[in-house]
């Protein structure tokens, strides 16, 4: 599982932009949403991200797309 607000840095500029995670669905199924720095929306199961991006940190609060974790 992918956490949220990890960075996305693309494999292939062509196919998707940088993103960021911004929530997971149930553990269960494991579709992870992601935003794009155009601001396009995507629904991606875990294999479909690592195959589309590099893996970066975990953003911190100063990051434009940083989502506050929900309590």
């Amino acid at each position: 599982m992918i956490p949220v607000n990890t960075i996305l840095q693309t494999k292939d500029g062509r196919k998707v932009g940088n993103a960021i995670v911004k929530a997971i669905d149930t553990p269960f199924y494991g579709i992870h949403f992601v935003v794009t720095d155009d601001g396009n929306h995507l629904r991606l199961k875990e294999t479909e991200v690592r195959a589309l991006f590099y893996i970066g940190p975990v953003a911190t609060p100063e990051h434009k797309n940083y989502r506050k974790p929900v309590i």
